[in-house]
């Protein structure tokens, strides 16, 4: 389809709509108000509300010009209206609708209406570039040591405020990352943490078996985090797994278990080994929508606020980070991939059981996380820059 021609004729074919939906709200101010109006006031915006509903159901095929529909009759609303609050769903249905349905035709729609429709109410941002920014890395024409240099965020920094919960974790988290690595930076908050973390990854012990020991002090650091108690049940309540002493469950969930699975009548001897090992069942349907609803509170002392959107297929199961802390105070991709990206993934695929897709945004910052999507090699993630990032600070120390 062609979007100028689009946009020319979206605005001839709406003339009907917006004389139904938005005309009727012309209310006759100048005549004075009595208490016996007041019912059929209310009777009258209902009977609008329903007329609003009734003409959105006849547009609610998901396509390109129904969406531009709705960008149009948006802008003719009141602010924090409820029809404006209705139209705004009606919007966002039509767009997961057609994310889930053809994902490259979302992205153009997405993109072309990006000065139009504001990007926390995009059901997925990936790949669809902020108004007036390129979405491609720009690479510059010179080389250090024969890498191409990727250019650096060109958005404004942003300013993060503390909740109380990210004043109690930052600290402990920091401490458990000082007892890894057997170093403390005298920085303060986050800053403090990034330097321990550049630290560790230029040391010789952080270069060994390609950054291994640096995904393995992380995942350490997070099973701390999570105290021995949550992940036992996150396997047993979301992944769907029967406790087992291999995967370091307490004692008395795997007594508990095997008694009960020697007991379940049945099963045949095989099927009980296969149980007591450790079977996974799951992940259960509701796993990756659960975790996304709980997660954001506890990961903003690291990356900044976030919130629910959905993953790339369109379905539930996905936060996005609206300017990720850790990517803005460090500018480097190796502290991003491989000290968060790829032990939190590795984290939650091989001890809790449940496949998360963590992928940062270098032009914009932003960062997408989605649970029950498998996740690429970093090598083969056309997202993920092959340069380094300009204004680095591990690489001018290397």
């Amino acid at each position: 389809f062609s979007f100028n021609r689009l946009s020319t004729v979206s605005t001839r074919n709406i003339a009907s709509f917006r004389s139904n939906a938005v005309s009727d709200r012309v209310t006759t101010s100048n005549q004075p108000i009595v208490a016996d109006d007041a019912p059929m006031r209310v009777w009258a915006s209902i009977q609008k509300l329903a007329l609003l509903i009734s003409e959105i159901v006849q547009i609610s095929e998901p396509n390109a010009s129904n969406i531009v529909k709705m960008c149009d009759v948006a802008d003719t609303l009141q602010k924090d209206s409820i029809d404006l609050y209705i139209v705004k769903i009606a919007r966002s249905n039509m767009l997961i609708s057609m994310l889930q349905r053809n994902r490259t035709e979302y992205i153009e729609v997405a993109s072309f209406l990006a000065n139009r429709i504001p990007r926390n109410e995009l059901p997925n941002l990936q790949n669809v570039p902020i108004a007036g920014i390129s979405e491609t890395f720009q690479l510059r024409d010179n080389q250090v040591d024969g890498i191409p240099i990727v250019e650096d965020c060109s958005l404004p920094v942003a300013t993060f405020e503390e909740s109380l919960l990210d004043k109690l974790l930052l600290p402990l988290f920091r401490s458990l990352v000082q007892k890894e690595i057997n170093w403390k930076s005298p920085t303060k908050g986050i800053r403090g943490l990034l330097e321990e973390g550049r630290y560790y990854k230029l040391s010789e012990e952080g270069q060994v078996n390609d950054s291994f020991n640096q995904h393995r002090f992380v995942k350490t650091v997070v099973r701390t985090l999570l105290t021995p108690f949550l992940p036992p049940f996150f396997r047993i309540f979301m992944s769907g797994i029967v406790p087992s002493t291999a995967r370091g469950d307490p004692a008395w969930l795997v007594s508990l278990t095997e008694s009960t699975v020697s007991n379940l009548p049945l099963l045949t001897e095989e099927e009980k080994a296969s149980w007591l090992a450790g079977k996974q069942f799951g992940p259960i349907f509701y796993a990756p929508f659960l975790t996304s609803l709980f997660t954001p509170p506890f990961l903003s002392f690291l990356v900044g606020p976030s919130h629910m959107n959905r993953r790339k297929d369109g379905k539930f199961g996905g936060i996005v980070v609206e300017k990720c802390k850790f990517l803005q105070e460090s500018n480097c991709k190796g502290l991003c991939l491989h000290q968060c990206k790829i032990p939190v993934q590795e984290f939650f695929q091989d001890e809790l059981g449940l496949p998360l897709t963590v992928t940062p945004n270098f032009v914009t910052q932003e960062c997408q996380w989605s649970w029950g999507e498998a996740p690429l090699p970093h090598s083969l993630d056309e997202n993920f820059p092959r340069g380094c990032i300009s204004g680095c600070e591990t690489r001018a120390s290397l």
